[in-house]
């Protein structure tokens, strides 16, 4: 079985991403986008119709409705996504993380923030027909957010509806589980909604999540999670210390290997070893920079700065057989082996 996975895309500065393509040719049988599917935020849009930074707080729903929308929209249009995800073979499967939630870094006290509010739950409410799209292979999702699509109810199921937190707690996306094969789960997190300075996931889904792991000690749990467990950066696990703590619990009582993206490059980190039963490694795999160019003043493709901010063709593949389970990040076609490529599922 192979699953490929990378994250952070942007159509509307990388409307080429070669990416797709070479996923394709490594014939996988699943896709997992790791969050920033789209930038709502990035690049800043230049004019006052709607497209000003979303956490402005003139900023309509209407128009962030149909800002983000035409983002979704965009991506899926990309011809190589449009080729990779609409082969029937291959299963896509979507998380998000803090830019197609709200904005950068942005958490719950942004999104339970009555200004914004109805941006959460109409970005949560595309979110939905954006996975429905990809695990129908590009199919149904809305055409407008206009009552002339029959599909537009979908983007404001939840609008206007009274809020309080415990009916926030229901529109949010929350956290699913894909049990991939026999012995091989996903474990697909928000790290959004509930995400406050000390936690990531909030401890609903920490239960859900420990929940699906005691139901299945014996076998392998992939974790997909938007931020980073073992780099340290503004977005990272190690930032959250009650989930961080929990995680590394988990992971001294069963196989749990996360994937993870946000950070525009690939990195593979040493293996945890937890400290209450060092048998069991914790690992980590991050695939970052899809197809993003955050060239602000399109600078020549030559000029020194363009690479700085030029971050694309990144890419993960898991491979897992009876026996091992074995990890290659690509980097514009090239692979980089990470210190241990082959982990032993007997030993492990």
């Amino acid at each position: 079985m192979k699953i490929a996975f990378t994250s952070c895309m942007s159509s509307n500065s990388y409307q080429q991403q070669q990416v797709w393509d070479a996923i394709g040719a490594k014939n996988p049988d699943f896709l997992v986008l790791l969050g920033d599917s789209v930038y709502i935020d990035c690049p800043p849009q230049p004019d006052n119709k709607g497209n000003q930074h979303p956490s402005d707080n003139q900023y309509l729903d209407n128009d962030f409705a149909i800002h983000l929308h035409k983002l979704y929209q965009n991506q899926l249009a990309v011809p190589q996504f449009k080729k990779l995800i609409t082969n029937q073979n291959l299963k896509t499967y979507a998380i998000w993380d803090d830019h197609d939630f709200l904005w950068n870094d942005a958490d719950s006290g942004d999104s339970k923030n009555k200004l914004h509010m109805n941006q959460a739950l109409i970005s949560s409410n595309l979110l939905g027909c954006w996975r429905e799209a990809l695990l129908q292979h590009g199919n149904g999702f809305p055409k407008s957010t206009s009552g002339n699509d029959p599909l537009a109810y979908k983007v404001w199921k939840n609008y206007k509806t009274p809020v309080d937190l415990s009916l926030y707690d229901g529109f949010m996306p929350g956290y699913s589980h894909v049990q991939l094969q026999a012995g091989i789960h996903l474990h697909l997190t928000d790290g959004r909604s509930w995400r406050t300075h000390n936690e990531m996931l909030g401890s609903n889904q920490r239960n859900q999540i420990e929940k699906v792991f005691k139901q299945f000690p014996d076998d392998v749990h992939i974790v997909a999670s938007g931020s980073t467990f073992g780099k340290h950066g503004s977005s990272g696990w190690h930032n959250c210390k009650v989930d961080e703590s929990w995680m590394l619990s988990m992971a001294s009582q069963f196989r749990v290997v996360m994937l993870s993206g946000d950070i525009h490059k690939n990195d593979a980190p040493a293996p945890i070893q937890p400290k209450q039963q060092p048998g069991f490694n914790f690992y980590e795999f991050t695939s970052s920079g899809a197809g993003v160019n955050f060239n602000p003043l399109n600078w020549s493709p030559i000029a020194p700065i363009n690479g700085w901010l030029n971050f694309s063709q990144k890419f993960g593949m898991l491979e897992i057989t009876d026996k091992v389970m074995n990890i290659e990040l690509f980097d514009h076609g090239i692979a980089h082996i990470p210190a241990s490529p082959s982990i032993s599922l007997a030993t492990w």
